[in-house]
């Protein structure tokens, strides 16, 4: 506990820019949702509906394999980028875009489905967030800190990218259990609620 305790003391600013950077990019989010014009507003909807209107039931291998190979698609990247600090950076770029799509996406679903979209939102949206936003600073927190490590000290790499790569998958790994699970808890939400 003490080990933790000192470790978010010391790396504090990693994970409050980290949250300053997803807050922004759900404040610009919910913004582009609310600027949305009526020709696209439509168009989304009339996607979104068929989610949300459909009694077919859910694919959840389907969901689950289309969100794991997102995922790994993000963790390689910053991974890749965690290897030098110039292109460190994109790992910051890679939560505020994820602030930005969340915010998005709630902004539109609240827009276009009013008191039900609310619902869906605060039943089965902020939980999984509640839980993958930890994940998403500490995967740019483990990146940044690896950055700065193989700046230092290049020899270090070598002998820490191995640790590194697995602490990347354990990641990987639970960002897509989260997701699996919530495609489960959605397709109940929905089905309740629309």
């Amino acid at each position: 506990m003490k080990r933790a305790a000192e470790y978010l003391r010391r790396n504090s600013y990693i994970y409050i820019m980290a949250f300053a950077l997803f807050v922004i990019g759900i404040c610009v989010g919910i913004l582009g949702a609310a600027g949305i014009g009526n020709e696209e507003l439509v168009g989304l909807t009339e996607y979104v509906g068929k989610f949300f209107g459909s009694t077919q039931k859910v694919a959840h291998f389907d969901v689950f394999k289309r969100c794991a190979a997102q995922n790994f698609k993000l963790i390689f990247l910053c991974g890749i980028c965690a290897m030098f600090v110039y292109t460190m950076p994109f790992c910051f770029a890679a939560v505020g875009f994820k602030g930005f799509t969340t915010g998005f996406a709630a902004g539109f679903i609240l827009k276009t489905f009013n008191y039900k979209g609310a619902i869906f939102i605060f039943s089965s949206f902020i939980p999984a967030l509640v839980f993958l936003m930890p994940v998403m600073f500490l995967m740019c927190g483990v990146c940044v800190r690896f950055a700065f490590m193989c700046h230092k000290n290049k020899s270090k790499r070598k002998k820490e990218v191995f640790s590194f790569a697995l602490s990347m998958l354990a990641l990987w790994a639970a960002m897509s259990l989260i997701d699996l699970t919530d495609s489960f808890v959605s397709e109940f939400v929905v089905k309740g609620v629309f």
